[in-house]
């Protein structure tokens, strides 16, 4: 099986792994216009390993995006809601915040025992922080402060999880994450009662590790 993670942000990759090898790792090229540190997605390259990597060896019959356009935000997170019981997580493919987030499960709102699905939650300002830093928006001020989230049950139903947490930015939350304690104010820490977890890391963000 092949699976393909893509971290649009400052050290913004493509991973291709099959059966937890990593294949190839595709730089995503800097934008030459607009915000300099961030990293943009070539559309062509996208498509062909796409095609390359997973078209050509199966037939996805539906994707499903969260999507509210439409209808109403209520709406939208109970027909999600209503495919994820329809059809549990197989895989989960997610990375790790700086504050140690999972998706928008920062600290502060995430529950390891949530019983929601999907929800709607507060961006603290560490996270907020970060999606301006990553090029994501053009302000502080133009993040949003809320945002429709996975919750971290839902991802932790997922039968397998593959984690990619690239840059030194994430070292301390990778610390927290591995030798700190399973608490929900490190959200990514919940990762360690999950029976079946790949981590990728680099160096820069391993640096902070006891054990390395």
């Amino acid at each position: 099986m092949k699976i393909i993670g893509i971290d649009p942000g400052l050290s913004g990759a493509i991973a291709v792994l099959e059966n937890n090898n990593v294949l190839n790792i595709f730089d995503i090229p800097v934008m030459s216009e607009g915000k300099k540190n961030k990293r943009q997605l070539n559309s062509a390259l996208l498509v062909n390993l796409l095609k390359e990597n997973i078209i050509k060896h199966i037939s996805p019959k539906e994707f499903y995006p969260i999507n509210t356009e439409g209808k109403s935000l209520g709406k939208a997170i109970e027909y999600y809601t209503q495919l994820l019981v329809y059809q549990p997580v197989d895989i989960a493919c997610i990375g790790i915040g700086e504050n140690g987030h999972l998706a928008f499960n920062d600290p502060g709102v995430a529950d390891f025992n949530d019983q929601k699905s999907v929800k709607v939650v507060s961006l603290d300002q560490h996270c907020r922080k970060q999606q301006y830093d990553e090029g994501w928006f053009d302000s502080i001020e133009a993040v949003p402060k809320k945002a429709l989230t996975l919750t971290i049950p839902t991802i932790m139903s997922a039968q397998h999880i593959s984690c990619f947490v690239p840059d030194e930015r994430k070292a301390n939350a990778v610390r927290n994450t591995l030798e700190g304690d399973i608490v929900e104010t490190c959200p990514a820490s919940v990762l360690r009662n999950h029976p079946s977890v790949n981590l990728y890391l680099d160096p820069p963000s391993a640096k902070l590790l006891k054990y390395q």
